[in-house]
């Protein structure tokens, strides 16, 4: 008996010194925050065939990592890797800058940007790239998204939008139009008038999940 007492204040013993490493060091450092959407368009466009787009992210602490398709151009795939930041407290900034590949019938390498800033019920978006052709300078181009949103509730968001995309054939330089948004938990579906007033309408559906 007494043996056995002697081996568990022993045991006790040599475990002290780690108990009191790990004390100094802290607490472990919390597992980098995860999210991440998908989003699937449809778009109904005239003088052309209509066509569905594809973007899914994903990200991980500051990393962001996003793959598209007929993003850059129809019947093409890209693949991103970005680094994430955020500051502002009533008003806020949130940005992600990128660089990526872009493969199929449009190739190239893509630096971009995608910025929002949100105050109260408001918010101003853009997401910028040049798509750079290095085999041919003239096929390069510069694509930009940008929205002006109103939320005068959670689950719902109005707003002006303003694009230009290599996948639209048309004679504006940039396509302007209106959108109207609904969420529904973690599904949100917008739809995206363009060009009214201007030209033949452009129709843009689009239905996004996130977790």
């Amino acid at each position: 008996m007494f043996g056995r007492h002697v081996l568990v204040i022993a045991a006790l013993l040599a475990s002290a010194p780690r108990v009191r490493a790990a004390e100094a060091q802290g607490p472990a450092p919390p597992a980098p925050a995860v999210s991440g959407q998908a989003i699937a368009y449809g778009w109904v466009v005239p003088e052309q065939d209509n066509f569905g787009m594809a973007d899914a992210w994903l990200d991980v602490g500051r990393l962001h990592i996003e793959g598209r398709y007929n993003y850059e151009g129809l019947r093409t795939g890209s693949v991103f890797l970005g680094v994430n930041g955020s500051a502002g407290d009533k008003i806020t900034i949130a940005a992600t800058a990128m660089a990526g590949a872009v493969f199929g019938d449009t190739d190239g390498v893509a630096p971009g940007f995608r910025i929002t800033l949100t105050w109260w019920k408001l918010d101003l978006s853009t997401e910028d790239e040049i798509v750079i052709d290095p085999w041919s300078v003239e096929d390069s181009f510069f694509y930009s998204w940008s929205e002006l949103g109103f939320s005068p509730w959670d689950w719902l968001r109005v707003g002006l939008v303003a694009q230009r995309m290599r996948v639209l054939r048309t004679d504006l330089a940039f396509e302007r139009g209106l959108f109207a948004g609904v969420s529904f938990g973690k599904l949100t579906a917008t739809v995206y008038e363009l060009n009214a007033g201007w030209t033949t309408p452009t129709w843009v559906f689009a239905l996004a999940a996130g977790f």
